[in-house]
């Protein structure tokens, strides 16, 4: 598969997630207290680690996950939410200072810009090398057998 078919896949699991996201939305007013909030995150987590094995399995490339879980983890998703939903994007977003991959905190909009912009050069540069590597053991079989 060409690079920029399993970089297709991985964007369109991330959008096919956030929409999914945005169409519960509506049932989070009914779990934000307590032990039901937390296990919708418990939820939305094993949700995204699905989604990425299902990126894994489309693609073939256990790369193409890793870069699907950065993008969803590092701010990406939680812009893409904001911009389906319609809603201006605020100035800071508390409820993502616990989150490991959003850099520099607090979280306001533009570390989440910068977070979102280098793990996704990160995401690219390793699918990118794993494409560089597989080209280079092809061109090696072909040459081997002629």
């Amino acid at each position: 598969m060409r690079l920029i078919g399993k970089w297709a896949i991985i964007i369109t699991a991330l959008i096919c997630l956030t929409v999914f996201d945005c169409l519960a939305y509506p049932l989070n007013d009914m779990w934000v207290v307590g032990e039901l909030y937390q296990n919708w995150k418990q939820a939305f987590t094993f949700l995204i680690l699905a989604w990425s094995i299902l990126v894994g399995l489309a693609t073939h490339s256990p790369t193409c996950m890793a870069a699907f879980l950065l993008l969803a983890w590092s701010g990406a998703e939680d812009i893409l939410f904001f911009l389906f939903m319609g809603w201006p994007l605020p100035a800071r977003w508390p409820w993502l200072d616990d989150a490991i991959l959003i850099w520099p905190k607090p979280v306001s909009l533009n570390s989440l810009i910068i977070s979102t912009i280098l793990w996704g050069m990160i995401a690219m540069l390793l699918t990118y090398l794993e494409h560089l590597e597989k080209a280079k053991r092809e061109d090696a079989l072909w040459d081997h057998f002629w």
